[in-house]
């Protein structure tokens, strides 16, 4: 009887659970309400650091406006953007702990909160002088966050405005909407099913442009050292000497790396997880592609690979070197208190 009763409770529970993940499967979202309530669901129950940044937010449109259409899948599809765009919110709101317009600030991860101060900085746009003619085009993001789409990006966008600052403000929020992504991927497993394995894809297609973010910003970010070091020498000497900028930078991108490390391990759980559904083959391509086969039919889904090969190809060890100028190499999650001045 006592193992009847066990038998029945874990049933109910499973069947609970399960109502309550498929609950919005179906969900016409035609409010600020409505959205808010499942981002939030979300946040709560795959995502820590995303809900932890969502908190910050004290109006629920603030968010809900970049949750995109009124579909169950248009919401899951936005939802790293929303996170992404959330995330600067938050920085600026660990900024004004500082109490003082003195200070950046960045939001690591859940109890993980760095404050900045200020020193001095170059437009962004300047170092359009030492790089390339010939990658500026080739790289996704290089007009829009260095060079500016407009006036008004050069004058207000952070990753121009604020010099490195803002850099670093934009490759935490791209960690962010990245992990926010693939943290939902047990979500869509939960209520899809690898049967519906095309839908499950949406976290690969969704959040590809963020693994490589990671290595456009790196370069960014090392030409804008390069630059100030051969430009502007106080400048230069203002950030390298500014102990707290080089604490969040390591953090930051170690919780970078991490994630991009469970992307990709993701992305092989996906294939192997399709593949034993025995109707049609998942492979990864040299690319980076999924690629799906059937009979003798085939298509591929473009993936990361290949350009962060090429924004591999430009970090060169000078490049490096200027990196490693703000890394603390002995530094991480365990004892950076100690090093924040």
């Amino acid at each position: 009887m006592k193992k009847l009763y066990v038998v029945l409770t874990i049933l109910f529970l499973n069947n609970y659970i399960y109502s309550q993940t498929t609950k919005y499967k179906n969900v016409e979202f035609k409010t600020d309400q409505q959205k808010s309530e499942f981002i939030l669901y979300l946040a709560k129950n795959y995502c820590v650091d995303a809900y932890s940044i969502l908190k910050y937010e004290d109006k629920i449109n603030s968010y809900t406006r970049y949750a995109d259409g009124k579909s169950h899948e248009s919401i899951l599809k936005s939802y790293g953007t929303v996170i992404h765009e959330s995330c600067h919110g938050a920085n600026y709101e660990v900024s004004n702990k500082a109490q003082s317009f003195d200070y950046y600030g960045y939001f690591v991860k859940e109890k993980v909160e760095i404050i900045v101060p200020k020193t001095q900085i170059f437009n962004s746009f300047e170092i359009d002088k030492i790089v390339p003619d010939s990658v500026k085009t080739k790289i996704f993001r290089y007009k829009t966050y260095v060079y500016g789409d407009t006036k008004f990006d050069r004058k207000f966008l952070s990753s121009i405005a604020s010099g490195i600052y803002g850099m670093l403000n934009e490759f935490t929020a791209y960690h962010h909407g990245l992990k926010a992504t693939i943290d939902i991927y047990d979500y869509y497993v939960d209520v899809f099913g690898y049967e519906d394995y095309k839908t499950i894809l949406d976290v690969f297609t969704t959040s590809q442009s963020e693994v490589y973010a990671y290595h456009e910003f790196r370069l960014f970010m090392a030409w804008y050292l390069k630059y100030a070091h051969q430009y502007e020498p106080d400048i230069y000497k203002s950030i390298i000497d500014n102990q707290n900028f080089k604490v969040a930078y390591t953090l930051i991108n170690t919780y970078y790396m991490h994630t991009l490390d469970d992307f990709f391990q993701l992305r092989v759980k996906y294939a192997q997880e399709v593949n034993k559904l025995n109707n049609e083959k998942v492979s990864i391509t040299e690319k980076g592609s999924i690629k799906f086969s059937k009979d003798n039919y085939s298509s591929s889904v473009g993936g990361p690979d290949e350009t962060i090969r090429y924004l591999e190809s430009l970090m060169t060890d000078e490049l490096i070197e200027y990196l490693n100028k703000i890394t603390i190499a002995e530094l991480n999650f365990e004892n950076y208190k100690s090093y924040i001045k």
